[in-house]
């Protein structure tokens, strides 16, 4: 049986990198972070496609990308604020 080529298998084996953390000598720091709860969300791309962006195209994607964060965790908020039986002032 032949091996799959692309879909997920492919995606697992891409060099992923943060979009926001660019390096002093040129690429990316890699994609992820080593607290969670520290510094902001990564925006993580495949490096092939980040190389292709152009410098707007970046700013977009971390613009939207921050957006992004911002707007789930308001919603988590809602969320837990929803759950509480005590109203609020």
């Amino acid at each position: 049986m032949a091996k799959p080529r692309g879909g997920l298998t492919k995606w697992f084996k891409e060099n992923w990198v943060d979009i926001s953390r660019p390096k002093k000598g040129g690429g990316y720091e890699k994609c992820g972070r080593s607290k969670a709860k520290s510094g902001k969300y990564p925006k993580c791309v495949p490096a092939a496609k980040a190389a292709r962006m152009t410098a707007a195209q970046k700013r977009s994607a971390i613009s939207r990308k921050e957006k992004q964060a911002i707007l789930e965790a308001n919603q988590l908020w809602l969320r837990l604020l929803s759950r509480r039986s005590v109203k609020l002032l």
